[in-house]
């Protein structure tokens, strides 16, 4: 019970601290949480106690990241206003402001301000019954499936519906709620190796792959962007390495193991990273780290 009164302080400690030294005091926290989380690991999983410990961790999180897409844009919105560009100008912005509507709200954005959480599904499927009423070919597609067979990840993202356009001889790769991802409390790297938490969304190993940034403001902003192995690879990399835990690594996994081909698989064929990854290093993590000071963040520096 001492230790475990001294860890409770420690992070108390570091949430007053998140009030001047915010950066060094959540660095310090997924650390701490790391260090200590084998204590806590009781017949197999974490007990009641570790619970109230990375409760305490979601505090300093949210004093010291608060609440914000970390990739800085601004893109206004005129729900009003039909935009004066091409057709896919129209179609996704019919798109945004059907969501949009759904919130009840009047009047401009600023969709910086917008996640369009949960609404992945929705956003898709309206984009693509905009394409049908015009003529245009657009698919639905659905990405990171929970489950093969009787194997279920255990994670918050089930499932992200995008779509895909055919239009004036090229493909364009279309989300307009990809900014639910890079929310900053999400996506702190510290994260990847917790014990009953998942790695950083998607938005983070985004910004860190090449041309990540680049084809996520296009998103953010023009709701589309023309589509070639490059960006598609890219794109499905990220949601492919968010999926994963500390374990993965730990294991020996490889970083970026899929082609631009197998990815399509994933998405028309039914093969997915269940079949190629175990279950125990996708998702929640289940146990802490062998090594607390496990990082991959130096081999994504080098792609």
């Amino acid at each position: 019970m001492e230790l475990f009164d001294n860890h409770k302080e420690q992070f108390y400690n570091l949430i007053y601290k998140s009030n001047s030294r915010p950066l060094t005091a959540i660095d310090e926290g997924y650390k701490l949480i790391k260090d200590i989380a084998h204590y806590y690991y009781v017949d197999g999983k974490m007990n009641d106690r570790y619970s109230e410990l990375l409760s305490l961790l979601r505090m300093l999180e949210i004093s010291s990241l608060r609440y914000r897409n970390i990739l800085e844009f601004h893109y206004e919105l005129n729900p009003f206003v039909k935009p004066y560009g091409s057709i896919l100008d129209y179609v996704i912005w019919h798109g945004r402001k059907c969501l949009i509507n759904m919130e009840n709200f009047e009047g401009r954005v600023d969709l910086y301000r917008w996640g369009f959480e949960g609404l992945c599904r929705v956003g898709s499927l309206k984009i693509k019954e905009t394409c049908d009423n015009l003529g245009i070919k657009c698919d639905m597609l659905v990405i990171i499936p929970n489950q093969s067979g009787d194997k279920i990840i255990s994670s918050e993202i089930n499932y992200h519906a995008f779509n895909i356009i055919e239009y004036g001889s090229k493909r364009y790769l279309v989300d307009i709620t990809l900014a639910q991802f890079f929310c900053s409390l999400d996506n702190h790297p510290g994260r990847l190796g917790v014990a009953e938490e998942e790695g950083p969304y998607v938005g983070f190993y985004m910004m860190k792959l090449p041309r990540g940034q680049e084809i996520a403001r296009t998103l953010f902003t023009t709701g589309y962007i023309e589509l070639d192995d490059e960006v598609f690879k890219t794109y499905m990399d990220a949601f492919t390495l968010s999926r994963r835990n500390g374990l993965y690594y730990e294991e020996g996994g490889v970083l970026l193991p899929y082609t631009v081909e197998q990815y399509y698989d994933f998405i028309e064929s039914g093969d997915n990273q269940l079949n190629h990854e175990p279950l125990h290093c996708l998702g929640l993590q289940k146990r802490p780290l062998k090594n607390p000071n496990l990082t991959i963040f130096d081999q994504l520096s080098r792609l």
